[in-house]
Parts: structure tokens; sequence; C-alpha cells
């Protein structure tokens, strides 16, 4: 949103500060934390309030009913301090952005249903279920980006640029190991995107302090986008140019 200040208002000199992605990610980052800072609290009394918190079963393990009273569906929060800071920070103008956007808002909810079918019936939904869902999600938005992206461009060597299509993969530390997977890269892709949708769970144990797992996981992303994005890094460290991958 503030972005449409510095392509309208250029002219303004105060509004070009906008045009920086370095800037405007600094900018989204206070804004998540303030966000989480004076509602995270009225939040978690929220859910209190409201009752909606972990059930553990008296014959299951001991270790497990440390959990008992948590709140649960914190992700719900996690969700919309992205989404508010996104808004207001991000370049709207660039197509990956809805798509990424769109597509967390999906896996969201899932996750929020999972959440509340436990807090209905004292069961989530299945696995089998769960995966499907995902792998589903994970299917219509990989056909989307390779429908969409142009592929991606490198620098092997100092002056020489090569293209790539955008089934193909690279692979890190080998010289030219550039791979195109075809039809293959789509089953690639989904296990990549469902097993990241997940490692977070899997990571975060029985404390619930799954926010700690997430800002090592967003700090990485946000590098490799960064870098990717930017075709004077990318061709330095010899790692695929997407232009406007950055702005993710």
């Amino acid at each position: 949103m503030l972005y449409f200040l510095y392509s309208n208002f250029d002219s303004i000199a105060i509004f070009n500060v906008f045009k920086y992605i370095t800037f405007r990610s600094f900018g989204a980052g206070v804004t998540s934390f303030l966000i989480s800072i004076f509602l995270g609290g009225k939040f978690i009394a929220f859910l209190k309030n409201r009752q909606l918190q972990e059930s553990i079963r008296e014959d299951g393990p001991k270790t497990h009913q440390s959990k008992q009273g948590t709140p649960t569906m914190g992700g719900v929060f996690i969700v919309i301090s992205i989404m508010l800071a996104s808004l207001v920070w991000i370049n709207l103008t660039i197509v990956y952005v809805w798509i990424v956007l769109f597509f967390t808002m999906g896996f969201a909810a899932i996750g929020f249903w999972d959440d509340r079918m436990k807090m209905s019936t004292g069961k989530g939904m299945s696995a089998r279920v769960k995966f499907l869902l995902q792998i589903l999600l994970g299917f219509v938005l990989i056909m989307i980006l390779v429908a969409e992206s142009k592929g991606f461009t490198m620098s092997l060597r100092l002056n020489e640029v090569s293209s790539y299509s955008s089934t193909s993969v690279l692979l890190p530390f080998f010289k030219k190991a550039v791979i195109d997977l075809g039809p293959l890269y789509i089953v690639f892709a989904v296990v990549v995107i469902v097993g990241s949708s997940n490692a977070v769970n899997l990571t975060d144990g029985l404390d619930g302090l799954a926010i700690g797992s997430i800002a090592v996981v967003a700090g990485t992303y946000l590098v490799f986008s960064y870098l990717s994005g930017n075709i004077v890094f990318a061709r330095y460290l010899q790692i695929p140019y997407i232009a406007g991958s950055g702005e993710l």
C-alpha cells in the first residue's frame, strides 16, 4: 500500500524511501512486532475467555499434560499479523505476492479447521485428509507458478548469463548443475511445499512456542528471496535471479 505513494507521487522526495525493499522489509517487521506487542496479549485473553484451549486426555503421556489449557488457534494471530504487515508495506503489483498471500490463507484455513474440529469433537482431521488437502493446494499452487513464471536467469560466469525454464532446479555447490525435471518438477515441488508447511509443526514439540521456529524459517526465506530478487547479488553468488521475488 505504501509503495503506491512512491509509484504515484515520486516527485515528493520523502516518498522515494518506499521504493527500497530493505526499508519496506524493516517496516513490515516492525509493524508485525508492534501488532504482537499491543494485540497479542488481548488475543490470548480472548482465546482463554472463549475456552479455546488444548484439551489433553487424562490417559495420555504425562509429558503431554503440560499442554493442558494452552490456548490453541494461535496461528490465526500470526497469519493476521503477516497479512496486515504485507498489505501495508509490500508492492502489490507483483503477481507472486498475491499468489503467496492467497495460498498462505489456504494452508492457514486447513490448520484452523483442524483446531476447530479438535475442540468440537475431540479429534482433529485425520492425517490422510489433512495431507490430501495440502497436496491439492500445493499442486494448484505449482501449476499456477509454472504457468505464470517465465523461468529464471543465472550468471554462471562473469559475462555469461543463461536462461532456464520454470521447471529447472539448481544443485548447490556444483558448477552448471542445472537440471530440468520437466513434469517431475510438479511432484518435487509439491513434496517441498507440503514438507515445509509441516516442518515447524513437527519441530515445535510440546512447549507450544512455534513462533521461535517460525522466526528462524522466515528469516532464512527472507534472505533467499531478497538475494534471488536482486540481480547484482544473484549474479555474484551464481544463484537464480527471479524478478520480483524480493518482495516476498
